[in-house]
């Protein structure tokens, strides 16, 4: 079964489920990621600067509510995983289902634009011109702090610190 050309932008946690699903349904697809490397958020020290992982971060949700339906964690992995180990979960599934064969590393998409007939057309970071009949947008939000603004607000505070800005303090 082939479908419609797809087009994925990130390998992180939400562009690798796509990845799979869409290889399970033998759709052609392409997922172009920014970094030398998979993960996205879990990425702790990701060339690209697009992880907002911190040295002893944990994971909040418990692998059983976190682990794919078809690839569970490990059981050797404690209910609450430290990065490192959500990481190599995601290597474990990328290499379980063949992922990484789909990936352009260091090839993000530095433009998309809907085609007015249908289907998009990407710029990438490498200056290539791509055409794709769908796009599916799994870059992420963590790693871009978004700190509002708005008349009304209390004052802010004189600094703000995000997992960004305090990366390599101690």
């Amino acid at each position: 079964m082939t479908g419609p050309s797809t087009a994925i932008i990130g390998a992180g946690i939400s562009g690798l489920t796509s990845a799979k699903m869409l290889s399970d349904y033998g759709i052609p697809h392409t997922c172009f990621e920014t970094s030398d490397r998979i993960g996205g958020n879990w990425a702790f020290g990701n060339p690209n600067g697009h992880s907002s992982a911190y040295r002893s971060l944990h994971i909040d949700t418990s692998r059983h509510q976190l682990s794919f339906r078809d690839f569970p964690m490990p059981d050797s992995y404690p209910h609450f995983p430290h990065h490192t180990l959500i990481k190599q979960y995601l290597e474990d599934y990328a290499r379980a289902f063949d992922l990484k064969r789909n990936i352009e590393f260091q090839n993000g998409i530095v433009h998309a634009e809907h085609r007015p007939g249908g289907g998009w057309e990407l710029l990438t970071q490498a200056g290539e011109r791509r055409l794709f009949d769908l796009l599916v947008v799994a870059n992420g939000h963590h790693w871009d702090p978004d700190i509002p603004t708005s008349r009304g607000l209390l004052p802010a505070p004189r600094c703000i610190h995000t997992t960004t800005s305090i990366r390599g303090l101690r």
